[in-house]
């Protein structure tokens, strides 16, 4: 018996395959079950165009934020003025 009833090809999605690190490729936390924490050290630099999930969305939102001012949009709140410091890594590197 079948409990998924729908059909992946009715459904209007799309998928994208962003180049991110991974936690290998980062410094960072690490928290497990366990109630461990610990600090890590990159082991690596990430290969290629690789970047960390938060310079992905801080692009992303970059890119938004431009549309949106030179093109309008459907929400008013989205031309709202956010006084935000993004880190120049990120705007370079798109």
């Amino acid at each position: 018996m079948e409990s998924n009833d729908v059909d992946p090809a009715k459904i209007q999605t799309e998928v994208f395959r962003l180049p991110s690190t991974c936690f290998a490729e980062e410094n960072g936390s690490i928290v497990n079950s366990g109630r461990w924490l610990q600090w890590h050290w990159k082991g690596a630099d990430a290969p290629g165009i690789a970047m960390t999930d938060g310079e992905i969305l801080a692009g992303i939102f970059l890119r938004l934020r431009k549309m949106y001012s030179e093109q309008g949009g459907a929400n008013p709140e989205t031309g709202a003025e956010y006084d935000l410091e993004l880190h120049q890594t990120i705007r370079t590197r798109l």
